[in-house]
């Protein structure tokens, strides 16, 4: 049992998308450890020091998770190294969901996660990125697979 989680804690993730802000210091990350049905979930957060193995860390415990209690898709997390506090936060936000658009639109879904409100950010942001219900689009594909 120790050999299968340390080859599955080694394992490469299938995606790792890096970003920098070109307004701020910001700096963000997906991680989408695999696409199951075509499809990977986890939510955005954002904190001071963050990095990209942190997200990693925690694409593979989504993974876990929606293997353990559904729905059937993969595993991923988004996380951006920024202050939540800083007055340029929702500024930060909107570039970062306009950059990972397109892997909402085909194949990601995300939500709130430590200091990213779902309700009053991911959803009006996303909404205004063309990215409108990305977590919907994900459960329908796993739910709903095309054959």
């Amino acid at each position: 049992m120790k050999e299968l989680l340390k080859r599955y804690e080694n394992a490469e993730p299938e995606i790792v998308f890096h970003w920098n802000d070109p307004e701020t210091d910001a700096q963000g990350w997906t991680v989408i450890n695999s696409l199951r049905g075509g499809a990977a979930g986890g939510g955005t957060r954002m904190r001071v020091g963050l990095d990209k193995n942190e997200v990693l860390s925690l694409a593979k415990t989504m993974e876990i998770k929606f293997t353990v209690s559904g729905p059937a898709i993969g595993g991923a997390k988004s996380g951006i190294n920024f202050d939540p506090r800083d007055p340029r936060k929702k500024g930060v936000l909107e570039r970062w969901y306009k950059a990972v658009s397109p892997l909402l639109k085909s194949y990601y879904g995300t939500g709130g996660d430590l200091n990213v409100d779902e309700i009053h950010e991911v959803i009006p942001i996303t909404e205004d990125c063309g990215g409108l219900a990305s977590s919907r689009r994900c459960l329908c594909r796993s739910f709903f697979p095309p054959y």
